[in-house]
């Protein structure tokens, strides 16, 4: 059994309906997903209704074996109650999380575990705390661009 817990798979959102997938997550999940032959358990760190919960997973095509929320603020606890699972479900293969404090407390009762590390933005100008240039102000810096770029060649 795979445990792949949901912040893996998509981005953080308030709901679970406005979560967006990965492309990282979708390549972990295939990879995973054929080796193991689909006995994979999806985890949420928090409480989703869960008729909305198999509707995104089945939207975005993720089958899952089955699905959990986890509402336990605390890495260790976390850490046992996806024991519990692996107690009720059979053993785990593999746990795989972006919380590197639940990680260490999965690999110290002995479930092998992978931390993956799913960057939020994918480029720094994407950030919402830039600020925006005015059109203006784009149209001159391109402008200035072309024109180094033909003194560049212009002595040749």
């Amino acid at each position: 059994m795979i445990v792949i817990n949901l912040s893996v798979l998509s981005r953080p959102s308030e709901n679970v309906s406005s979560r967006q997938p990965v492309p990282e997550g979708r390549a972990i999940w295939s990879m995973m997903f054929e080796r193991y032959m689909g006995r994979i358990a999806v985890l949420s760190n928090e409480v989703y209704n869960p008729a909305f919960f198999a509707d995104w997973l089945k939207r975005e095509g993720f089958k899952a074996s089955f699905f959990e929320c986890i509402d336990e603020p605390l890495p260790d606890l976390k850490a046992q109650k996806i024991q519990l699972l692996g107690a009720a479900f059979g053993k785990i293969e593999w746990y795989v999380d972006t919380d590197p404090r639940v990680c260490a407390h999965t690999t110290a009762l002995g479930i092998p575990t992978i931390v993956i590390s799913v960057p939020d933005t994918i480029r720094p100008e994407w950030e919402q705390g830039k600020t925006i240039r005015q059109w203006d102000t784009l149209v001159e810096e391109m402008e200035s661009q072309a024109l180094k770029a033909a003194e560049r060649t212009w002595r040749e």
